[in-house]
């Protein structure tokens, strides 16, 4: 095969690699929890592709047996901190990573039952890197600060 006969295949290659826009990134998340009763975390995905560690609620309710009525999710009692370490997930073009936190300690139904813009439920765009997040309530709802503000 000639050059003329690979340049094309290359350049599709490039092209299918550049157009898929599928990147990896790593967090490190922590979370103190200033209520006085439990609060849930999930680390999720406004998107695809699926993958361990970034199941939502949503998510979980395909893979889980009707009735399971068990506590999901990363529950952090009233005065302690959970920390997530490195973790990294694989977002194509568009998804976006989120911490979502619910006040309480709920079972999978609870959970799907309290969409977004309910005051017991906070979704946070997450960066990438370091994060660290208090939560707490004002006026009712949910708010996080970082430590220091």
């Amino acid at each position: 095969m000639t050059f003329r006969g690979i340049l094309p295949s290359i350049l599709l290659l490039g092209a299918l690699t550049a157009c898929s826009g599928t990147h990896t990134d790593r967090f490190d998340v922590s979370v103190k929890n200033d209520l006085d009763k439990p609060i849930t975390l999930f680390l999720t995905k406004s998107g695809p592709p699926l993958e361990d560690g970034w199941w939502s609620p949503e998510d979980l309710s395909f893979r889980t047996a009707a009735g399971d009525e068990s506590i999901v999710g990363q529950v952090i009692d009233p005065g302690r901190t959970a920390a997530s370490g490195p973790i990294e997930g694989t977002f194509d073009r568009g998804s976006m990573p989120y911490l979502r936190i619910y006040a309480g300690k709920h079972s999978l139904p609870d959970l799907l039952a309290t969409s977004g813009g309910h005051p017991d439920r906070l979704d946070i765009p997450l960066p990438v890197g370091k994060t660290e997040w208090i939560v707490n309530r004002r006026e009712g709802r949910l708010i996080v600060t970082t430590p220091g503000k």
